[in-house]
């Protein structure tokens, strides 16, 4: 296999781009459809453009002056190029090259439809119609000018480049500050990052209270022991078989927790239904009544009715089991057994008493929420009590 007796083209525009200028035409039409042309010239080492010039009849006297543009103004600027790259067009004639080969700087022509052989224009090129044409109404040749100078100044001076470690061409980062030495840090790395809650531990918090005794809310499920009531509640319903104890203590727990600390320094919200934590926010007095549904909820709802300081009475259409009613009974919510008539004639005894006493205020009825039936139907039922969320009290004000 022959070797090469020539330097590859990357390996010249690598070890050369201090020393190399590319050149290209390129065209943009304006607003009538005219076509513009305009050269400009990059340099490979700092990627500093010029734009020479636009015109919509590019001649060869023209094309020449713009060569001799060019080299004052890299005298001006004391650049040593010694190649210009450009491509094999028309535009370019001998007296444009001739003006380079003057003052030593060689013509190197790129190869037939290459043009990644002068990617660097083309990629200029190609950032400058997306930046610029694409989102420009080019109205005539001054406009163009007037544009491409802006550009040109915004490119030079402020457009970062990737390949100048993110500086301008125009333009080269600052020095880096340097730290003065023998300093002691500002901020010591042994200092926390964030500071913590000066009256609540990270992840824990113990409550003490009347009912459930001390319980602790962290990350998991409340632990700890539970107040006397509480106790004697779980107790009554573990003798008389009730199920899901576990989920009725940590229901207790959870109602504990968050009315000790929804208003106060910790805001915990229940994970269970906003129905089954109702009475924490209507510490009033209040009659929860067992239409149809389990046990279990119903010592819940009166649970939560215990830790808002409710004064809570429970009504049933059956009887509980004995060790239920029971423990019901020793924290002052004794159970009454009443049919459904009578449950729905409260309204109207407290009609009654309001008529007789206009100081007189209601009792609250509140059916029983979680899972049961709607307020059970009397003979005539009214339309806005059929189906109806809450108690007779609340449908005959409807």
């Amino acid at each position: 296999m022959p070797g090469r007796d020539r330097q590859t083209w990357p390996a010249f525009l690598r070890s050369q781009a201090h020393a190399i200028l590319a050149a290209d035409f390129f065209e943009t039409r304006t607003l009538t459809g005219a076509r513009l042309y305009f050269f400009a010239v990059i340099e490979h080492a700092t990627r500093r453009v010029r734009i020479l010039g636009a015109t919509a009849h590019p001649t060869a006297t023209w094309t020449t002056q713009l060569a001799r543009n060019l080299v004052m103004d890299l005298q001006d600027a004391g650049a040593t190029a010694k190649y210009l790259t450009r491509d094999r067009d028309s535009r370019y004639t001998a007296a444009f090259d001739a003006v380079f080969h003057n003052e030593g700087i060689a013509i190197v022509k790129t190869g037939i439809k290459v043009p990644r052989m002068n990617a660097i224009m083309e990629k200029w090129v190609r950032s400058c119609r997306a930046e610029l044409l694409d989102r420009t109404l080019i109205v005539n040749q001054a406009h163009l000018l007037h544009a491409l100078r802006e550009y040109e100044a915004f490119y030079n001076e402020h457009r970062p480049h990737r390949t100048l470690r993110a500086a301008a061409p125009l333009r080269p980062l600052p020095q880096p500050i340097q730290a003065v030495p023998n300093r002691p840090p500002r901020h010591p790395t042994t200092r926390p990052t964030r500071r913590r809650p000066p009256r609540i531990p990270t992840r824990h918090l113990s409550c003490p209270d009347d009912i459930f005794g001390t319980y602790t809310v962290g990350s998991g499920h409340r632990t700890g022991p539970l107040g006397d009531v509480a106790r004697s509640i779980l107790t009554a319903a573990r003798a008389d078989g009730i199920d899901d104890l576990a989920r009725m203590e940590r229901s207790m727990g959870s109602d504990a927790a968050a009315w000790a600390t929804e208003y106060g320094t910790v805001r915990f919200v229940s994970r269970l239904a906003p129905e089954r934590n109702l009475l924490r926010y209507l510490p009033h007095p209040v009659t929860v009544r067992l239409a149809s549904g389990s046990t279990t909820d119903l010592v819940r709802v009166v649970a939560a009715g215990l830790v808002a300081g409710a004064e809570v009475s429970v009504s049933t259409y059956t009887d509980l089991p004995p060790s239920v009613t029971t423990a019901l009974s020793a924290v002052g919510a004794a159970p009454v057994t009443e049919t459904d008539k009578a449950w729905s004639r409260r309204p109207a005894l407290w009609t009654e008493a309001a008529s007789a006493s206009s100081t007189a205020t209601p009792p609250w009825h509140i059916e029983q929420w979680t899972g049961g039936p709607t307020w059970p139907s009397t003979p005539n039922p009214s339309p806005s009590r059929a189906g109806s969320r809450c108690c007779p009290s609340c449908a005959s004000r409807q």
